[in-house]
């Protein structure tokens, strides 16, 4: 037989393996292709195999029987908006963000879809690794030697940065800088230069001085700042301190002749005006305070780079202004720590990764894409789902995020493999519109989603059974799902079918179609209550609902508002009353004018041409018997409608009044009043119609209000 003699010399052991021949037999093509699932177009003329270890899909021509071409997927850049995910399930709870990594797609499930005659493929994510007995490439990010070139953030700090800022109100104004080289720093070799409104660096220095031990922080504060952070300063009473937004700071190293910028924030010699954009933000350094991400291990000395465009890109996490952060500490965190990308499963850098062949990696790689994806028949990418489920799922189930097996208490623990990891996939048509479901293994549930427009898809609702309370759920680990269209269902209604490995259930759903749009047209007399919202003026207005299947709708409503405002003047003797075109007073009169012939309380109904009818009152005195002598003038009550703030007035003096709602329920009450104006105000309470009892001395009224605001 052939033999393989091994010595070990910490043993003292000899071990000798006899060697068959057929283990150094290469695999071929197609035992390393592994293909993985299968779908058809409409005709079964063309045949689509996803090769997920391979990251590929093979197109077969079903009528000759022949492999037409295999296409490679490419990765997913998880360093663009949209794409972040939680790397890591050492991290202490949900942390999705942007990583230097690319993710091969690697579909498990796949299927077949056409819309206005195109076609296109549906694929969900998952990705996996080749792990056998025998051989395996997968393993973990802190098991790989980083370039230091391609990842510089990756190595321990070399020198000092600024690693915090605030531009706070009035003297509330620090820098802080770090140390993380892993020794202690003389400080007397650094000195820190300010230029104002793109002034000479010069204008302010400041010579540091002492000794700055690794790990800790060396703050400068502005000698009138607030005792907190006075409580963190080293050194006080610094010119570099007295700033605002638009001067800029560089943290210098000198020793002898040789001068080194370490560090700058503010772009010199520019003057920005009032500050410059850090993150996306407008003006982030002025009235605001700055702090450096853990994961940055040296300064930059182009300003541009540091303060990046957008959250993702900079260097630098903006607060608003008097936020104290973390003043008086800072950490550096490699990127290949376990709370960052240490844990991350990827491939070995044999495999990929290592660009230039020196044995570390240029480019990092996970397994999947933790999305859903659309291409189209050619195997191009049409458009991907980016970090919706980890973000959906974070905001709406968190106590699942990331679980394994359907569990709360294993939350966070898939992080570092594939996330919520999507295993299945099917489409169906319900009505004119198409849906993807897409099965979660790890994570269970299904997400729904709308993809009748292929280039701009949008979320339905997830299908889920978590039990918050157990912190388990019934259906676990979806592997295979199955859409039944109404026509072919054994009880005329749309299903889909879903088998769950784990838990070992079938379970089958109806499904209904949402509704995209419904238009209304409606009109009301001065106020409109809709979707438990008050409208008063009249225009087009649009809300979204959703039904009990989790579809959204929107329901545009055109409103015409009628506002009608009735009035009772006093001329020659009469009450003529205003504002419509048909009345009817109290006395039975159906005139706009009457001649009132006894003490008492008047009301007249108005209404307009479109119905609206409004409600006034006049209370009459008679001094003598020669006639009316004094007319009380009526009440005012404004503004009408109201944001739940307004005025009472009467020439008497007011002595009670209740707020009732629209159900006869008090709200408010106020007596002994004993004045001729009050002023209400009660923003608090909600939107809606309420009637309002006032009562003066010898006169009460009743009027309706709007609280809209």
């Amino acid at each position: 037989e052939n033999l393989l003699i091994v010595s070990s010399e910490v043993s003292g052991t000899v071990a000798i393996y006899e060697i068959d021949a057929q283990d150094f037999i290469p695999s071929s093509v197609a035992e390393d292709l592994e293909p993985e699932y299968v779908t058809t177009d409409e005709n079964s003329a063309t045949a689509y195999v996803v090769c997920q270890e391979n990251n590929a899909i093979a197109i077969i021509d079903l009528t000759t029987l022949t492999l037409d071409t295999i296409v490679g997927l490419g990765f997913k850049d998880f360093n663009l908006p949209g794409n972040g995910f939680d790397a890591s399930n050492q991290d202490n709870g949900i942390n999705i963000q942007n990583w230097p990594v690319k993710g091969a797609y690697q579909p498990d499930a796949i299927d077949y879809y056409s819309v206005n005659n195109t076609s296109y493929l549906v694929t969900a994510n998952e990705g996996d690794a080749r792990d056998y007995d025998g051989y395996s490439a997968e393993v973990r990010m802190d098991d790989l030697t980083f370039d230091s070139t391609a990842f510089p953030n990756a190595a321990t700090p070399t020198d000092l940065f600024f690693s915090e800022y605030s531009e706070g109100s009035s003297s509330n104004k620090y820098i802080e800088i770090y140390n993380g080289t892993g020794s202690s720093v003389d400080l007397s070799n650094y000195v820190i230069m300010q230029n104002s409104n793109g002034g000479p660096w010069d204008e302010y220095t400041d010579v540091l001085s002492g000794t700055l031990a690794d790990g800790d922080v060396y703050v400068i504060a502005n000698s009138s700042a607030s005792p907190s952070i006075l409580a963190e300063a080293d050194l006080t009473g610094s010119g570099i301190c007295f700033f605002n937004g638009d001067d800029a700071r560089a943290l210098i190293k000198v020793i002898g002749s040789d001068t080194t910028i370490c560090d700058f924030i503010g772009d010199f010699p520019n003057d920005p005006g009032s500050g410059w954009n850090v993150a996306g933000v407008t003006n982030g350094t002025q009235n605001h305070t700055l702090v450096r991400k853990n994961w940055v291990n040296k300064g930059n000395d182009n300003w541009s780079l540091s303060a990046g465009t957008n959250v993702f890109d900079s260097e630098w996490i903006v607060y608003p202004q008097d936020s104290i952060v973390s003043l008086g500490s800072h950490s550096f965190i490699s990127l290949q720590n376990n709370i960052n990308l240490g844990r991350l499963k990827t491939f070995t850098s044999d495999v990929i990764g290592d660009t230039d062949g020196d044995g570390d990696v240029d480019e990092l790689y996970a397994y999947g894409a933790r999305s859903f994806s659309i291409w189209d028949e050619n195997g191009n990418l049409v458009w991907d789902s980016g970090d919706d489920f980890e973000q959906y799922i974070a905001a709406n189930h968190p106590t699942f995020f990331n679980c394994n097996d359907g569990l709360a208490s294993e939350m966070d623990d898939r992080s570092d493999d594939k996330g919520p990891e999507p295993e299945a996939v099917t489409v169906g048509q319900i009505g004119n519109s198409y849906y993807a479901f897409i099965g979660l293994e790890r994570q269970g549930g299904v997400m729904v989603y709308d993809v009748t427009d292929p280039t701009n898809p949008s979320f339905v609702n997830f299908i889920q059974t978590y039990d918050t309370t157990s912190g388990t759920m019934t259906d676990i680990a979806p592997e295979g799902l199955v859409f039944v269209p109404a026509n072919e269902s054994h009880n005329g209604e749309n299903l889909l079918i879903v088998s769950s490995e784990v838990s070992g259930t079938v379970a089958i759903y109806e499904l209904q179609d949402c509704i995209s749009s419904t238009a209304v047209t409606d009109s009301s007399c001065n106020s409109y209550l809709w979707n438990n919202i008050v409208y008063s003026n009249s225009g087009v207005y649009s809300d979204t609902l959703s039904n009990s299947f989790g579809c959204d709708s929107i329901i545009t409503l055109d409103l015409t508002i009628f506002n009608i405002s009735a009035a009772i003047d006093t001329i020659s003797g009469n009450l003529v009353a205003s504002g419509g075109v048909n009345y009817l007073w109290n006395t039975g009169e159906t005139a706009s004018s009457i001649t009132p012939d006894t003490n008492g309380l008047y009301t007249v109904i108005v209404s307009d041409i479109n119905g609206c009818t409004d409600t006034v009152s006049f209370n009459v005195t008679f001094i003598s018997n020669t006639g009316i002598v004094g007319l009380n003038n009526n009440f005012k009550l404004y503004p009408n409608p109201n944001n739940g703030q307004f005025v009472v007035e009467c020439q008497e003096k007011i002595k009670s009044f209740i707020l009732y709602n629209i159900q006869g329920q008090i709200v408010k009450s106020f007596s002994r009043i004993d004045s001729e104006q009050f002023t209400i105000n009660e923003t608090m309470i909600e939107k809606g119609v309420y009637f309002v009892h006032i009562s003066a001395q010898n006169e009460t009224i009743i009027k309706q209000i709007v609280i809209n605001e």
